[in-house]
């Protein structure tokens, strides 16, 4: 019995193995080849979300908060699908595709609450709108960015670590190989 990820593992090979032979497969691997094989049909989605939040919202009046309220639930549609299915080969694209559908959402946010009436407001309370505004704007964004450094960071500290182990392996080697070490009366 195969585990998720082996099978995974196995059904990218195959696909490779099919774009091999299939020259017109191979051609359109740009739809599919980021994407799990379970989840081929992503790019269909994607682009449907892509042209409702662009031109969908266009037969809505737009003097109204109607569009922003439409782009919302399909924004968390869109968010559901993505969480749901985990599309992506990598676990941290998955992460970072996420993570833009809630930076997605919060813009929409962000757009509804513009739209509102601030007129009322005193110049600090539109100073702390501002704030949270840009938070939300590079809140998400600067998470994905400090996940990536950190990432990279585990990344290089397991490189030196081997790369240590390696190094001692070695110098014990040569120094074994001319006759040093042990038992060698020097």
């Amino acid at each position: 019995r195969l585990d998720e990820e082996m099978a995974k593992d196995i059904s990218v090979k195959l696909r490779e193995e099919i774009e091999l032979t299939t020259p017109s497969v191979k051609g359109l691997s740009f739809l599919y080849s980021s994407y799990e094989p379970r989840c081929w049909w992503f790019e269909i989605f994607e682009t449907v979300r892509r042209l409702i939040l662009t031109a969908g919202v266009s037969f809505l009046d737009e003097k109204t908060g109607a569009t922003i309220l439409f782009s919302i639930i399909v924004c968390l549609v869109s968010m559901r699908v993505y969480a749901g299915y985990k599309p992506f080969l990598e676990d941290k694209t998955d992460r970072l595709a996420e993570m833009m559908q809630w930076q997605l959402l919060f813009t929409m946010i962000a757009a509804l609450a513009m739209k509102a009436n601030l007129t009322g407001e005193t110049l600090q309370d539109k100073k702390y709108f501002d704030f949270l505004l840009v938070f939300l704007q590079f809140g998400a964004g600067s998470v994905v960015f400090l996940g990536t450094l950190r990432d990279k960071f585990k990344e290089m500290k397991e490189i030196r670590g081997k790369m240590k182990g390696k190094a001692r392996r070695w110098s014990k080697n040569r120094v074994r190989s001319f006759g040093g070490g042990e038992g060698s009366g020097e």
